[in-house]
């Protein structure tokens, strides 16, 4: 079985036999070393290479046209265009197709074996430029780290004998499953801070899309988080979230993309935010 993460036009390597197949990563240097892992991780285990083998089947009979029908295509005329289109030039992506979606998740990644596609929350629209910018990066650093097809398969678990199988598998690892997420987050918003290029508005950016925050308001809590006062949000993900992308902020690798010399290693700044999301 085989899972290229190059252009991510395909994941399935059709012209072989599976048991000739060979899984092979490609991951950004920004990525999160234990995101990095789980990918590899989740792949070794059958449940997941069948599921994937059976996605192409469910999303072709019937999940993609029930998907795109509740879907809003950004086309070359609308306004987030051109966003879309320099943030994937800052990325080094080749960007996929971008739809919007009503939803409570900020951002999705669709991958089947014939199309993988980026939807973003209609809410994130009403966000101002330099921040939308942030969950466009963060969309496409998923997409450039293997999330895609996770994230899929989440979102069709229970569908089809395949998507049974994982939705079986995944409840058994529930145990990992709050902790995966995490760990996916952490790079995906490391990715939108390259996008955006300044952490006060990554940070507003990441808070006010996941709690569902006028920039406004966003702005008062974090204000009060600075001066250890208590905030609204009583989300543990979330702040541990905040407190990483500051870690990532001062590595060398951020640095040298807003012109800044020094910063710490990968190395140094993945064993921090290790810390951070164990409690040590």
């Amino acid at each position: 079985m085989a899972f290229h993460y190059e252009s991510f036009q395909t994941y399935i390597e059709r012209q072989q036999p599976p048991q000739q197949r060979q899984t092979i990563f490609h991951f950004t240097d920004y990525a999160y070393v234990e995101d990095m892992q789980r990918i590899r991780s989740m792949y070794k285990h059958r449940v997941v290479r069948e599921a994937a083998l059976g996605l192409g089947k469910i999303w072709s009979l019937s999940a993609r046209r029930q998907f795109m029908n509740q879907c809003d295509e950004v086309e070359e005329r609308s306004p987030f265009y051109a966003n879309w289109m320099q943030v994937a030039t800052t990325l080094h992506i080749a960007r996929p197709r971008l739809y919007t979606r009503k939803m409570d998740e900020p951002l999705w990644i669709v991958q089947s074996p014939q199309e993988t596609f980026v939807v973003l929350s209609q809410k994130l629209l009403d966000l101002p430029q330099a921040h939308l910018t942030f969950w466009m990066g963060a969309a496409l650093g998923g997409y450039a780290n293997g999330h895609a097809l996770a994230m899929t398969l989440a979102q069709l678990a229970g569908q089809g004998l395949a998507g049974k199988l994982f939705s079986l598998w995944f409840k058994r690892m529930s145990k990992h499953s709050l902790q995966w997420e995490l760990i996916a987050h952490i790079t995906r918003d490391r990715a939108g801070l390259i996008a955006s290029q300044n952490l006060i508005i990554a940070t507003e950016s990441l808070v006010s899309g996941a709690a569902g925050w006028r920039i406004a308001d966003t702005r008062k809590e974090l204000e009060r988080q600075q001066n250890h006062l208590d905030v609204d949000w009583e989300d543990d993900i979330l702040d541990k979230r905040v407190k990483a992308l500051s870690h990532f902020a001062q590595s060398q690798i951020y640095r040298e993309r807003i012109g800044k010399r020094g910063g710490n290693t990968m190395r140094d700044v993945d064993e921090a935010v290790a810390n951070l999301l164990n409690g040590t």
